[in-house]
């Protein structure tokens, strides 16, 4: 058996995250997970591009290992990390939007697709 080492750190206690609701309805609550999940996903593919094109920039052979033991300059990882903001603002900040109620009559006919007339 391990001996217990004294430390800082708690045991691991899960909560019950899965069955939490934040939003008025839960449905709600599992897209908002989702494209967190889908954002999340994104953003790491989209770092292992990165890797992958600085890997190619510098000649070097593009393998799994490469890509995985890659470690990016601090310059990289300024650009890299002003990227991932500006892709968080891009896609979240319409969770932050506040809907206002437009003006006017409900429409009664549909709109012509632009370049054409109805």
């Amino acid at each position: 058996m391990a001996e217990k080492k004294n430390g800082y750190a708690t045991e691991f206690i899960k909560g019950d995250w899965d069955k939490a609701q934040y939003l008025s309805d839960p449905q709600l609550d599992n897209v908002q997970a989702a494209l967190l999940g889908l954002g999340t996903e994104f953003w790491a593919l989209r770092r292992r591009m990165m890797v992958i094109e600085s890997l190619l920039e510098q000649n070097k052979v593009v393998t799994k290992a490469a890509v995985e033991s890659y470690r990016p300059t601090e310059a990289e990882m300024t650009a890299w990390n002003a990227e991932r903001d500006d892709l968080i603002d891009r896609v979240f900040a319409v969770l932050h939007r506040v809907p206002e109620p437009t003006g006017g009559p409900a429409p009664s006919a549909k709109v012509a697709p632009l370049g054409r007339n109805a």
